[in-house]
This record gives C-alpha cells, structure tokens and sequence, in this order.
C-alpha cells in the first residue's frame, strides 16, 4: 500500500479478485488511500492490470500508477456518469525520492475517449536503464494494445 490502508475500504472477493473503496477524495495519486503498490524491476519493466470501473463515482479513478518523486498515470476517470480513458501526468519534481512531498497539485490531464466497457486493462512499460525513467502507456481495445501516452522523469 502507499499508505497505511483502511481496512474497512477493501476485501478480497469470492474470486479472489481485489474490491478498493476510497474512503476520501484525494488531490492526487500521491494522497490517495488504499491505494497498492509494486516496485518496477530495473533496468526494464512492464506491468499490465484490469480494473472493473462499473462502480466508480463521478470524479474517481482507475488505472495504473507509475510513482518516484513524481507521477504517470493510465486509467479511467469517471464524468458526468461515462468513462473515459485519461493519462495524468505531474513532472514537477519538487523533492525527489520522497513521494507526495509537498506535492498539492493535480497533474496534467490528457482524456483519450469515452470508454464504453466495465474491465479495462492498462499496460505501462518502462524503461530505467542508464536512468532514463522513459515510460509508455496503453490500454486494451478488442485485444489490441492502444497507445495512450509517454513520460520522461526529468532529471
């Protein structure tokens, strides 16, 4: 977790798959709680989720998180009751190394298009070899990975 969890907030359910309520509305990534966690592998990494967003409030989000000092995001943000495809982004590396630190900034939006599926699976593959923290995001579109964004740590 990126947070000491509440506990209340999520279960496993029957299938094992992971239930995550927020408890409260976070700024950021960086805030939010019940939010879990997985260290990339250097020097080269790709992680893949699927995320049922049936549930999502107006004004929440899904996705996949890339997290140092700074932020990349793919994932679903919920509007006005439809879902679209979002990446986040916050470059600002205001103290790197420690997350969230004084960061209270939302991070650019970039909205890709409405999504009309409840699973959605997002992929981020990353790149940190000779610290180039280069990072590339996509999601599943009939069996198709589909280009959403890239990110560059500035260093």
């Amino acid at each position: 977790w990126n947070h000491k969890p509440s506990y209340g907030l999520w279960h496993l359910e029957d299938d094992k798959t992971l239930s995550i309520t927020t408890g409260k509305t976070a700024l950021n990534p960086t805030m939010a709680q019940n939010t879990p966690t997985q260290r990339m592998i250097y020097p080269y990494c790709i992680a893949t989720v699927t995320v049922d967003v049936s549930k999502l409030n107006n004004g929440d989000y899904a996705g996949l998180l890339v997290l140092q000092g700074n932020y990349a995001m793919v994932g679903v943000k919920r509007e006005n009751g439809q879902n679209y495809i979002v990446s986040v982004v916050n470059d600002k590396n205001i103290n790197p190394g420690i997350i969230g630190s004084n960061d209270v900034s939302e991070g650019k939006i970039s909205e890709t298009e409405e999504i009309q599926s409840d699973k959605i699976s997002f992929m981020v593959s990353a790149d940190f070899h000779d610290m180039n923290d280069e990072l590339n995001m996509f999601y599943e579109r009939d069996g198709k990975w589909v280009f959403v964004g890239s990110w560059c740590r500035s260093m």
